[in-house]
């Protein structure tokens, strides 16, 4: 009996692994692809089980065995080798840059009822630009109250989890209001002087929220408003950084595809920021901060975010 629980638990990860390489990329099928940290543990899992109970033995001559150790074998490779998993273990640091702009990212979560606990989480990272989500007007009120660190702010505040906005130590010379898709939700197109950071040229930083993909309506609204921002990275391609919750991980078929794009955790690790609640290896990397390839990435790190169920995030940068 336990050998035939086995292999339908093997059976089982096979069917969701290959689900999750995105090979079908429509609602709900894609909804697989977020979980390759998870389906690596569960493969150790199984692996470690296997050999416990006799069903994995490299050297047996029973095909069945021989078949599910191969399977299992090749299942934990294939989710620990792909690189967002392998970087995840890195310490967020390359280097140590002078005069470096730090940009964090934070979905405060509409209904938090810890505003200044998390007001001061974001004030000890210190960002000189920072991107909100999930702004109502009750946030917009409590951000006022920090004018003198921020005094360059745009906000545009929602009771259905999408109010966005920009605060900036840095002038904001201009705000354009960018929509996608037929519901149409804000994002915010901020271009602000970064000249005491080496700019040469104004920074344009892009704050977005998608929607979750829980429905296949809302799959379609999320795709419509990716590709939206795909085109962005594609028309303005440097000085260019776009972050929030994109409510998608970049193992997802749907995710950026963009010559002109980095991603810190390729070099820094990946960050896993939803839902902050439970375990770091149980959670999955939603928020990103993107940034176009002529910018350097120092450190890229997560912070906490009293009474959100996400994480933030913080990227310092530097001109090339």
């Amino acid at each position: 009996m336990r050998g035939l629980f086995f292999r339908f638990e093997v059976g089982l990860i096979f069917f969701i692994s290959f689900l999750s390489s995105g090979v079908i990329w429509t609602f709900p099928f894609e909804l697989f692809t977020h979980f390759r940290v998870q389906l690596f543990l569960f493969g150790v899992y199984l692996l470690l089980k296997g050999f416990l109970i006799g069903e994995i033995q490299i050297w047996s001559k029973d095909t069945v065995k021989k078949i599910q150790t191969g399977i299992v074998v090749s299942l934990v490779w294939y989710n620990f080798s792909a690189n967002y998993i392998v970087s995840f273990f890195d310490d967020g640091e390359s280097l140590s840059i002078d005069r470096r702009l730090r940009i964090a990212t934070a979905n405060l979560l509409t209904e938090n009822q810890n505003k200044d606990s998390a007001i001061s989480d974001i004030e000890k990272i210190n960002p000189d630009i920072l991107g909100i989500v999930e702004v109502d007007d009750k946030w917009k009120d409590k951000f006022e109250e920090l004018k003198e660190l921020y005094p360059y702010q745009h906000i545009m505040p929602s009771n259905d989890n999408f109010g966005v906005g920009i605060l900036s130590k840095e002038k904001i010379l201009e705000v354009k209001i960018l929509e996608f898709g037929k519901m149409g939700r804000p994002n915010i197109l901020a271009t602000i002087d970064g000249s005491r950071f080496g700019f040469e040229k104004p920074l344009d930083v892009v704050v977005a929220h998608p929607f979750p993909p829980m429905s296949s309506f809302n799959s379609n609204e999320r795709n419509i408003h990716l590709k939206g921002l795909d085109k962005i990275i594609n028309d303005i391609r440097s000085r260019l950084v776009i972050l929030g919750d994109m409510n998608c991980t970049p193992w997802s078929p749907r995710f950026f595809r963009n010559r002109y794009y980095s991603m810190p955790f390729d070099n820094l690790g990946i960050k896993l920021t939803w839902p902050s609640f439970l375990p770091s290896l149980l959670r999955i990397p939603i928020d990103h901060i993107i940034t176009s390839k002529d910018l350097i990435h120092a450190r890229y790190k997560t912070f906490n975010i009293s009474g959100s169920d996400h994480l933030g995030l913080y990227l310092d940068i530097k001109i090339k």
